[in-house]
C-alpha cells in the first residue's frame, strides 16, 4: 500500500494525497482489497487571487487470487477508479462459466469539491461499476451505472450473484432502495426502486431469495422520541421486510420500529460501522418462529448518595416475522408480517455480537440468545420470545485501568464502558487479596463505585480519587472546580469514605507511570512538567489563579494537607511576579520535604540571524511542613531545572537538566539552533548553596525518560530527527543505529560516571521505575522489560512481561509483578523468572 504523500511546487501549487481507509471482502477464490484515498489540488495564479482547488476521491482496487490449494496467493490485477468503497458488502466477484469471464462489481461513492475565482461547489454520485478482470494485466471497465438523486450518499447494500442483482440504499433524509441488475455487465441498469423510506438501511439479508430484511435509521416521527403514555423510547431504528420476488417491481412489505424501556441517549453502531453491522444482528428460524434481534446502545442514569453516573449498556430488541401473513394487496402500514417481541438488557457495554441458536437439552431444544460486549457475556433463554429469561452473565474483559497495593491486598480501578472518558460513567474499585494465583480469577472481597473519576493515586494508606463535579444531572456539563475523594484503606477489607473536598480548579495529578507506590511524571524535555508531587504532609500542586479585577494570571503553589483524612485543608502560596514554574520534585533525602524548581528571566540577547536568546537563572527551593501549612527555605541557584534529589551517605545530591545550543547548518541556505540536553550533578553544601560536581552532554540525542534509585540514574534517549537535513545527510543517517539508547550513571564517586551507555536495538523505550537491582522499562506496544542492574556495567534483560495493552501501572507483592493493561486485564509474573539470558 502506498504511503501518504505531498508534493509542492514553488508555493504556487500543491497536490496532497491522504489515505482514508480500507475495505476487504472475499469469495472462495478471490480476496478484494480496496484502498480509499483523498486527493486535493490547489494552485494560485494571477489575476485570480483565490486560485483554484479540487478535492476528489480515488479507490485503488487489488484482486488477490487465493484459489491455489497449496496456499500460494498472488496479485491477479490492480486498477484505480473514482470514488470510495466503504465496506465489504459493496463489492464482489462473479465468474461466468459460459463466457469464461471474471467480473469485479463494486459500488463506489464519489464525492468531490471544486472551486475557482473565489467560488466553488460540490458533486456527489453513487455508481455501480463492472470491471472485466479476466486478463489481470489489462483490467477494463465494461459497465458503469450512476444511481441516486443529487446529494444522496450510498448506505447499506447486498449482492445476489445468483440472480445477478444488487440491492443498495442511498439516502438524504428519504432513502430510495434500488435493484441494480448486472445480468449484462456491459449494460448495467436499474430494474426498480422503492421510494419514500424514512432514513437509511445499513444491513441487508436475504430470506429465501424472495424477500430481504433490512435494519437501519428511521427518521420518521413514529420511530423517534417517547411513546405516548409509556416509558418506552423509540430508538430511531427500524426493521424492514422487502418483497424482491419480482426484481422489476420490488416493494416494501412492512417497516417496524425498535423500542426500548427507560433508555436515554440512544445510539447504535449498526449505523456507524457497516463492515461489522451484520455481526451485531441476530437471525433465527425454526418450525414455529422467525426472529431478528438488533442491539441498541443507551445510557441509563444510576444514582448514589454522593454522585451519579450513566451506565452504558445495550437493549437487544427482538422482532418476529411471518411471511404467511403477507397480503400483497395491502399497503405496508396495513401488514401484520412483523411483530415486536421482548427486549433483553445486556448488563454492561455496547453489544458487538449477538448469536441466536437452539440449545439441545434432554427435555427438548431451547431457543437461546448470546450477547457479547467489549467487557461481558450474557445468556438468555428466549424460548418464549415475549418473556426472555436471563440465564447467566460473565465478565470477560473488564477495563482495569490501574492497580494499587495496600498491605496484602490489591485495589483494581475498573472503568465502565462509555464514550466520555470518565466524565459520565462509573469507576469501580475492587479489593482482592494479593496472591501468586491469577488475580483475574480472584473474586473481590470488597468493592465500591465513584462517578466522574478523572485520576486516582495512592498516598500512604489512602486512595485519593479526583473527579469532575457535574452541574445537574446532564452529561458534559461540569463545574470549573474538581473534587478530591479520600478513602481510608488502612483495613483494605473495609474501605471507608473519609471526606469529599471541593478544589477550586479543574486540574488533576498527572503521572506517566505508576511503579510500586510512586507516580513517575517523566522528564520535562518532551514538553510537559511534573506540576504536582506528594510528601508526608500531603499533596502539592502548581496552579494558575486568574484575578478578574487586575485581569492577570497569578501562579500559586497549592498544598492539600492530608494529616486528617476526614478534613483535608487547602493552603495556597502565590509566586513572585518574576518566577516561572518549571517543576515540583520529591526530596528523596527527606520524606517531609519537596523542591519547587523555577526560573527568573535575566535578559534577552541577540545572537545574529534575526534570532534572540532569553537568559534565565534557575532555582531549586526546598519546602517543608510548618504547622498545618508549608514554608519555603532559601532558594539555591542551579544550572537548569531540578530533576532529582537524593541522599548518599552523609551527602545530599541534586541533578539538574538544561540544553546547550549550537548553530546547525543543514541546507546550504538554512540552519537552526540545535539544543543538546545536559545533566549536571551538584552536591548541596548547605540549605542555600550547592557545588557543581560534574556535567554530561547528550550530543545529537533527545531524552525520553529519566528514573533513579540511590546512586544510580537511568536515562533513555533517542537520536535527533533530521527535519532539515540534506538528502545526503539523511541517507548517511539511515545507515546508523538510530534505536533508543540506555545510559546508566553511577554517582557514588560524586561524578556522572557512565558504566553503561549503549543503543538497545529497539525503539519506543521508556523508564517506568526502579527497585534495588532492577530497572523496569516499558516497551511500546509490547510490555514490561525487567532489567537486572546488579552490575551497572552489564545490565541485562532478566524477564519480560508481555501486556498486550498499555501497561502503565505496576505493583508488587513479594516477588510477583502486576501490570494493569486495560481490557486485557491484569498481567502478572514472578520477578524470580530468568526467562531471558544475560
Amino acid at each position: 500500500m502506498a504511503q501518504n504523500g505531498s508534493t509542492q511546487n514553488s508555493g504556487t501549487q500543491s497536490v496532497d494525497r491522504y489515505f482514508q481507509g480500507i475495505a476487504i471482502s472475499a469469495t472462495s477464490n478471490t480476496l478484494h482489497v480496496v484502498e480509499n484515498w483523498q486527493t486535493s489540488t490547489w494552485s494560485n495564479y494571477i489575476p485570480y487571487h483565490c486560485g483554484s482547488y479540487a478535492s476528489y476521491q480515488q479507490a485503488v482496487v487489488s484482486i488477490i487470487d487465493i484459489s491455489n490449494p497449496s496456499g500460494k496467493i498472488r496479485l491477479h490485477t490492480k486498477f484505480n477508479t473514482y470514488g470510495n468503497l466503504t465496506d465489504q458488502f459493496k463489492h464482489t466477484y462473479v465468474y461466468d462459466d459460459a463466457t469464461k469471464k471474471g467480473t469485479y462489481l463494486g459500488i463506489f461513492a464519489r464525492q468531490e469539491w471544486y472551486g475557482s475565482n473565489c467560488s466553488g461547489g460540490s458533486f456527489i454520485q453513487n455508481q455501480l461499476e463492472a470491471w472485466d478482470i479476466t486478463d489481470g494485466d489489462h483490467p477494463q471497465r465494461v459497465g458503469a451505472l450512476p444511481f441516486g438523486d443529487p446529494n444522496e450518499t450510498v448506505g447499506g447494500s447486498i449482492f445476489d450473484p445468483g440472480r445477478k442483482v444488487a440491492l443498495a440504499v442511498t439516502s438524504h433524509r428519504i432513502d430510495p432502495l434500488y435493484a441494480l441488475s448486472f445480468a449484462d455487465v456491459s449494460h448495467l441498469k436499474i430494474l426498480s426502486q422503492v421510494d419514500g423510506l424514512s432514513g437509511s438501511m445499513s444491513v441487508f439479508r436475504f430470506i429465501n431469495n424472495k424477500f430481504a430484511i433490512g435494519v437501519g435509521i428511521d427518521q420518521s416521527d413514529s420511530c423517534n422520541g417517547v411513546q405516548a403514555n409509556s416509558s418506552r423510547w423509540h430508538t430511531g431504528l427500524s426493521v424492514s421486510i422487502l418483497d424482491v420476488q419480482d426484481l422489476n417491481a420490488i416493494r416494501l412489505v412492512q417497516r417496524g420500529c425498535l423500542d426500548v424501556e427507560n433508555a436515554e441517549w440512544v445510539s447504535s453502531q449498526i449505523t456507524q460501522n457497516l463492515d461489522q453491522a451484520h455481526k451485531m444482528v441476530g437471525m433465527y428460524s425454526d418450525d414455529t418462529i422467525s426472529l431478528i434481534s438488533v442491539p441498541v446502545s443507551y445510557y441509563s442514569q444510576q444514582q448514589e448518595s454522593n454522585w451519579w453516573w450513566y451506565r452504558y449498556q445495550s437493549a437487544v430488541g427482538m422482532m418476529s416475522w411471518d411471511l404467511s401473513a403477507y397480503d400483497p394487496s395491502k399497503k405496508p402500514d396495513q401488514q401484520t408480517v412483523l411483530k415486536t417481541r421482548a427486549t433483553v438488557l445486556h448488563p454492561d457495554g455496547a453489544v458487538r455480537r449477538t448469536i441466536l441458536f437452539s440449545h439441545q437439552e434432554q427435555t427438548g431444544n431451547r431457543r437461546m440468545m448470546l450477547n457479547l460486549s467489549d467487557t461481558s457475556l450474557s445468556m438468555f433463554d428466549i424460548q418464549n420470545a415475549d418473556h426472555p429469561v436471563l440465564q447467566s452473565t460473565t465478565e470477560v474483559a473488564p477495563d482495569v485501568e490501574a492497580i494499587f497495593k495496600f498491605g496484602d491486598y490489591l485495589v483494581e480501578h475498573v472503568r465502565a464502558e462509555g464514550y466520555g472518558y470518565g466524565y459520565d460513567t462509573a469507576s469501580e474499585f475492587r479489593i482482592k487479596p494479593a496472591s501468586a494465583a491469577s488475580i483475574n480469577d480472584i473474586a473481590p472481597i470488597a468493592r465500591f463505585s465513584v462517578g466522574q473519576v478523572q485520576r486516582v493515586m495512592k498516598w500512604k494508606n489512602a486512595l485519593l480519587i479526583f473527579r469532575s463535579i457535574p452541574q445537574g444531572n446532564t452529561p458534559y456539563n461540569y463545574s470549573s472546580n474538581s473534587q478530591l475523594v479520600a478513602f481510608d484503606l488502612s483495613d483494605p477489607t473495609h474501605p471507608a469514605l473519609k471526606s469529599l473536598t471541593t478544589l477550586p480548579w479543574t486540574g488533576y495529578p498527572y503521572f506517566r507511570y505508576w511503579c510500586g507506590g510512586a507516580g513517575y511524571w517523566g522528564g520535562w524535555w518532551w514538553g510537559g512538567s511534573n506540576d504536582w508531587t506528594s510528601f508526608d504532609g500531603g499533596l502539592v500542586a502548581t496552579q494558575i489563579a486568574y484575578n478578574y479585577q487586575s485581569q492577570a494570571a497569578v501562579g500559586q503553589l497549592a498544598f492539600i494537607n492530608l494529616a486528617d483524612l476526614s478534613a483535608p485543608v487547602l493552603k495556597t502560596h502565590a509566586y513572585n511576579a518574576q518566577q516561572q514554574f518549571t517543576a515540583l520534585v520529591t526530596d528523596e533525602s527527606d520524606s517531609g520535604a519537596f523542591f519547587l524548581s523555577y526560573r527568573n528571566l535575566i535578559d534577552t540577547i541577540p545572537v545574529g540571524n534575526n534570532t534572540t536568546f532569553s537568559r534565565f537563572k534557575y532555582y531549586a527551593q526546598r519546602w517543608t511542613r510548618s504547622g498545618d501549612d508549608i514554608k519555603a527555605d532559601a532558594a539555591t541557584n542551579v544550572p537548569g531545572q531540578l530533576v532529582r534529589s537524593w541522599k548518599s551517605g552523609d551527602r545530599t545530591f541534586l541533578v539538574t537538566q538544561d540544553s546547550a545550543y549550537r548553530w546547525q547548518l543543514e541546507q546550504p541556505t538554512y540552519g537552526y539552533w540545535q539544543g543538546d540536553p545536559r545533566l549536571h550533578l551538584l552536591g548541596r553544601t548547605n540549605d542555600s548553596t550547592a557545588a557543581l560536581q560534574d556535567s554530561y552532554l547528550f550530543g545529537d540525542r533527545q531524552l525520553s525518560s529519566l528514573v533513579g534509585e540511590a546512586d544510580r540514574i537511568y536515562v533513555t534517549s533517542t537520536k535527533d530527527y533530521l527535519y532539515y537535513a540534506t538528502p545526503e545527510a539523511q541517507a548517511a543517517a539511515a545507515k546508523e543505529d538510530r534505536t533508543d539508547a540506555l545510559t546508566v550513571f553511577d554517582t557514588s564517586a560524586a561524578t556522572l560516571a557512565r558504566p553503561y551507555d549503549s543503543t538497545l536495538g529497539i525503539s519506543g523505550v521508556q523508564g517506568m521505575g526502579t527497585q534495588p537491582g532492577r530497572l523496569f522499562l516499558n516497551i511500546s506496544g509490547g510490555g514490561v522489560l525487567v532489567v537486572d542492574t546488579t552490575d551497572a556495567s552489564k545490565p541485562f534483560g532478566r524477564t519480560f512481561l508481555r501486556t498486550l495493552g498499555w501497561g502503565s501501572y505496576l505493583e508488587f507483592s513479594g516477588s510477583t509483578l502486576y501490570a494493569a493493561a486495560g481490557n486485557f486485564g491484569v498481567f502478572q509474573k514472578s520477578l524470580e523468572d530468568t526467562a531471558l539470558a544475560p
